[in-house]
């Protein structure tokens, strides 16, 4: 039995603010035809904050570890971020031999706020060789999603 269906369907949400979205499809082959169901669709509210990656040229083989740099601001406090809760494309924070996050706090920038030093370990992180950014997320102590994106270039 074969054929196929053809339309669309939809619901308009007002969204302000700014945050992350994420859809979640379902893969079906149809009589040799791909489609894609939408299976969910996930949009977490919080500010977007400033990251960087140095270097930002990432080699995905290494076994290093690559340290991302989220910046305080007057508006977010980077002391406050819950460090159980930092993902960098998908990768949390290294943990050091004795149980404790490699990170720190210092004023990477010269503004005379502590900005918050993250080490992610090169194998965890979730790139491929077409990502040219990475996905900085998580909550602070009193649970505010935050997220950022830093640019990067995944080399060999």
């Amino acid at each position: 039995m074969g054929g196929s269906a053809i339309g669309t369907a939809g619901v308009s949400l007002p969204l302000t603010g700014s945050g992350i979205a994420t859809l979640f499809l379902r893969q079906t082959i149809f009589n040799g035809s791909e489609f894609y169901r939408l299976q969910g669709l996930n949009y977490r509210f919080g500010p977007q904050v400033d990251v960087d990656i140095e270097p930002s040229h990432i080699n995905l083989r290494s076994r290093g570890k690559v340290p991302v740099t989220i910046l305080s601001t007057e508006a977010f406090d980077a002391s406050a971020i819950d460090l159980d809760t930092v993902t960098v494309a998908g990768a949390p924070i290294h943990l050091k031999p004795n149980g404790t996050f490699a990170s720190s706090l210092q004023d990477i920038n010269g503004d005379g706020l502590l900005d918050l030093v993250v080490h992610i370990s090169t194998a965890e992180l979730q790139l491929t060789d077409f990502n040219t950014e990475a996905l900085v997320e998580g909550f602070t102590l009193d649970r505010k999603f935050f997220w950022g994106t830093a640019a990067m270039e995944v080399v060999e």
